[in-house]
């Protein structure tokens, strides 16, 4: 997994599209797990949505700085990676901190 780097330096990045950066970052971690022959970890695309169609994410690229980066999204998809350490999620390449693992407790 991509560590201390903006992820969008290493991945496939398309601004606005959560679902397909997902997808991409899936594909590569998977990709890397095969070349190194190593099965550590299951990976998910979690979406998340309400009746409301409106999801707030915080420290976005896309929202205002003044209201630390608060964009409100009909939908939101992020990936899950669970390994041996424990399940951790990740960010889909729009998030400040794309592609980084998230602060928090699955």
């Amino acid at each position: 997994m991509a560590s201390g780097n903006d992820c969008r330096e290493v991945h496939r990045h398309t601004p606005y599209y959560c679902e397909e950066n997902v997808y991409w970052l899936a594909r590569s971690f998977l990709s890397e797990q095969a070349r190194e022959g190593t099965e550590d970890a299951s990976y998910f695309a979690v979406v998340v949505s309400n009746p409301k169609k409106a999801v707030p994410m915080w420290q976005q690229k896309a929202g205002e700085e003044a209201m630390c980066g608060l964009v409100v999204w009909d939908y939101h998809v992020f990936l899950l990676e669970c390994s041996r350490g424990g399940p951790h999620a990740t960010a889909d390449g729009v998030g400040a901190a794309a592609g980084q693992p998230l602060k928090g407790k699955a």
